[in-house]
């Protein structure tokens, strides 16, 4: 059976019954890492994994969790601490995708509060203030995957303005955490390939590349249900199980790695390559009367070779032109 937590949370319904359909069942391990793919707000995350460490036999798993938890409330609270008004909160408002400056800020929650006045979208940055007779160029670090690079290191990396900027955390317009950066110290109390060993350490849940069955063939026509975008698939199964195979016998891959390629159709007609995980997804059958209808059927045509190049371009040549200067 499922995890009721996963029944919950997997976005795409069509997926969730194809794998109860076929009786796949995840490990509590693998379970967590799938909840870290969907669940954007961390402190919701953290709740969940919180439930799901309390129901569960793997210790290994439970301490990750633990410490998880343990350092994002660290970071988040190192985050909100300004009493001694070292550092300045600069709330930017979003709207449209355009970012716009709302105000500056010695009170995180003062801060909080006027921005979820906006009712947007919106980014708290906290900044260091520097005085003009001393101040300091910001350092920030460059991480080399050890699992990539024989030669991975930890490298210093200073920026070319003065702002040194300690973190931002972005909201949603009911001024939930969507995501969260703060800058911490390097602890150097293991050598710099220890550190970084741990930092993409594919035994760390969150780092996990966990694999995902694709119910999807090549050429489907699919949308994306947290974002209604309509696409097709373009990664053919047996490439997808064999690039899993590959992890099984010591390939590195990590989270990202996990979805599949779909081109999706933009507002303008354009496709554009993107790698969702599948469940997201569903297959999607357009209705004749829809705008896109015949774009997508012919779309799809075309990658199953099941048409020609010449009716392609006819059909998305008349698709573009009806829809120029429309946002993309």
């Amino acid at each position: 059976m499922i995890n009721r937590l996963l029944k919950e949370y997997i976005p795409s319904k069509y997926y969730l019954k194809y794998l109860e359909d076929n009786n796949i069942n995840f490990s509590d391990f693998e379970t967590a890492a799938i909840l870290s793919n969907i669940i954007r707000n961390p402190f919701e995350l953290n709740g969940v994994l919180k439930t799901l460490s309390e129901n569960s036999d793997d210790k290994k798993l439970i301490k990750q969790i633990h410490n998880k938890i343990d350092n994002d409330n660290r970071l988040y609270n190192l985050f909100k601490d300004n009493c001694n008004n070292e550092a300045i909160y600069i709330v930017k408002t979003i709207e449209d995708n355009e970012e716009d400056l709302y105000g500056y800020f010695f009170d995180y929650q003062n801060a909080y509060d006027k921005a979820l006045e906006s009712n947007n979208e919106f980014i708290i940055e906290k900044q260091k203030v520097q005085s003009k007779d001393n101040v300091e160029k910001s350092i920030s670090y460059v991480y080399k995957n050890p699992y990539f690079f024989n030669d991975a290191t930890i490298e210093e990396y200073v920026e070319d303005d003065y702002i040194d900027e300690l973190g931002y955390i972005k909201y949603d317009t009911k001024g939930s955490i969507r995501y969260f950066y703060v800058k911490d110290s390097i602890k150097k109390d293991k050598s710099e390939k220890e550190l970084l060993l741990k930092v993409y350490d594919p035994d760390y849940f969150e780092n996990a590349f966990i694999h995902l069955p694709n119910p999807f063939a090549y050429g489907d026509i699919v949308r994306d249900v947290t974002t209604e975008e309509k696409g097709i698939i373009e990664c053919d199964k047996n490439k997808y199980e064999e690039f899993n195979e590959k992890v099984k016998n010591g390939f590195y891959a990590d989270s990202f790695d996990a979805g599949t390629t779909v081109c999706y159709l933009r507002k303008d007609g354009r496709f554009v390559h993107n790698h969702p995980l599948v469940l997201v997804l569903e297959k999607y059958e357009p209705d004749k009367s829809d705008d896109d209808y015949e774009i997508l059927k012919c779309s799809s045509a075309i990658t199953k070779q099941e048409c020609s190049l010449d009716y392609f371009t006819e059909v998305y040549e008349k698709y573009r032109n009806n829809h120029k200067g429309e946002e993309k």
